[in-house]
C-alpha cells in the first residue's frame, strides 16, 4: 500500500507542496493490499494533504492516487490528481472510506482518472460522516459505475461548486 507514502496508525500526517509521479501500489487484492498509488493512510487520526500533485499513479486495489481508510479527520485542499487509476477497486483518483469525524475536499482538480472495474473514476466516498466537497473539478474520468463521483452509505455528503465534465460510466447506472 502507498506507492509513495504509507501512513499507518499516525496521530497526524501533513503532506504539503509535494509531487508524486509514476507511483504504484501493487498488491494482492485478495489480501486487501495495493491501495493508494501515491499515498495511503489508514488507522490514523488527522490526515491533511495540501497544494500537492499526483500524476500517472495507480493501484491494484483502491485509490489510484490517494486512499484514506479508517481515519478520524481528512482535509484535502489544492490537490491535483491526473491520470490515476485503480484496477480492481473503487476510486480511480481518490478513495475515502470510514472517515469517522469529518472530511473536507476543497479546491481540487481530478482529470483523466479511472476506476477500471468498479465505482468512482474521480472519487469514491463510502461509509463516512460529515463530508464536504467544494470547488472541485472532475474531468474526463471513467469507471464501471459513476464516472465522476461515487458515494455510498455516507451520513452527510455536501457538494458545492463541483464541476463534472466529460465523465463516463460504462454501465447502465449513471452518477455523473
Amino acid at each position: 500500500d502507498g506507492g509513495g507514502i504509507a501512513a499507518v496508525r499516525a496521530t497526524s500526517l501533513l503532506v504539503s507542496g509535494s509531487i508524486f509521479q509514476d507511483c504504484q501500489a501493487l498488491g494482492a487484492t485478495s489480501q486487501g493490499t495495493g491501495s493508494g498509488g501515491a499515498l495511503f493512510a489508514t488507522l490514523s487520526s488527522y490526515v491533511t494533504v495540501t497544494n500537492s500533485t499526483v500524476t500517472d499513479s495507480n493501484a491494484t486495489a483502491s485509490g489510484g492516487g490517494v486512499a484514506a481508510v479508517f481515519v478520524r479527520q481528512l482535509v484535502v485542499s489544492g490537490l491535483t490528481l491526473h491520470n490515476c487509476a485503480s484496477e480492481y477497486g473503487p476510486g480511480g483518483g481518490m478513495y475515502v472510506m470510514n472517515v469517522t469525524s469529518s472530511a473536507a475536499i476543497n479546491d481540487t482538480v481530478v482529470t483523466d482518472c479511472r476506476s477500471v472495474s468498479t465505482f468512482g473514476g474521480g472519487f469514491n466516498i463510502a461509509f463516512s460522516r460529515d463530508i464536504e466537497v467544494r470547488n472541485v473539478t472532475i474531468k474526463n474520468c471513467l469507471a464501471g459505475h459513476a464516472g465522476g463521483l461515487s458515494a455510498a452509505r455516507d451520513e452527510s455528503l455536501r457538494l458545492g461548486d463541483v464541476r463534472f465534465e466529460n465523465c463516463r460510466s460504462m454501465s447502465d447506472l449513471h452518477f455523473c
